[in-house]
């Protein structure tokens, strides 16, 4: 989960292929006021009777990348330097590489979250929040997780979501705990903050990565006990 700054992931372009049988769905999360959407594209209901069609494409996007620029996260997101403008943004998360999709509560975007690392039924799942949606991070995260896991889904193309979080973002680490995301490891030197970042000082520096993962199964443990 990239803002809180890194919760479950990092700005590594993931690749793999993306498992078969995937829907396009769009849908409104738990709750009155909460809803999620796929960009770039048009939303179908996601089963949910609550049809969305907006169709975002590339300005989509773009809006998003407007946001990371005026709430100073661009380079708290995208620790390792590797996406610093809306060129790398746009190839990053382009559909063919990720799963990209914006939280909204009351019609405001709070943040976004993408899959990509795909592997089997598995794959990295990131999480960004905007400023005025760090609040509530907690209950947007659970609303991504849900949507992509809960048991209700059965069409659900993903078993087992993966984080990959640099050590020093016990913030992250902590809201991936909350989530259900438990403790696999910690990888050494696994990844690098650039100068200039949270963390990173003048020079940049390598950090161990703590991996995180939650499983379908798990998650139906938690959400139903």
């Amino acid at each position: 989960m990239r803002y809180m700054p890194d919760a479950a992931g990092t700005a590594g372009d993931g690749g793999g292929e993306q498992p078969a049988g995937r829907k396009d769905r769009g849908g409104r999360p738990p709750g009155e006021d909460g809803r999620i959407v796929r960009l770039p594209g048009r939303q179908d209901d996601g089963g949910t009777g609550t049809a969305g069609t907006d169709d975002f494409g590339i300005d989509g996007l773009q809006g998003l990348w407007t946001r990371l620029v005026e709430d100073d996260l661009v380079r708290v997101v995208f620790h390792d330097g590797g996406v610093t403008d809306f060129g790398a943004f746009a190839r990053l998360l382009a559909p063919e590489r990720a799963w990209l999709y914006r939280v909204d509560a009351h019609a405001v975007p709070q943040g976004f979250f993408w899959c990509n690392g795909f592997s089997g039924r598995a794959a990295q799942v990131h999480f960004c929040f905007f400023r005025n949606g760090m609040s509530a991070a907690r209950a947007a995260g659970a609303m991504a997780l849900t949507f992509l896991l809960a048991p209700q889904c059965a069409d659900a193309p993903l078993d087992t979501l993966l984080g990959v979080t640099p050590a020093p973002y016990r913030h992250a680490l902590r809201l991936a705990a909350d989530l259900g995301f438990s403790r696999l490891g910690v990888v050494p030197a696994g990844t690098r903050l650039a100068p200039g970042t949270p963390g990173g000082g003048e020079a940049g520096r390598v950090v161990d990565v703590v991996l995180t993962v939650l499983t379908r199964d798990a998650f139906r443990t938690m959400t139903t006990s």
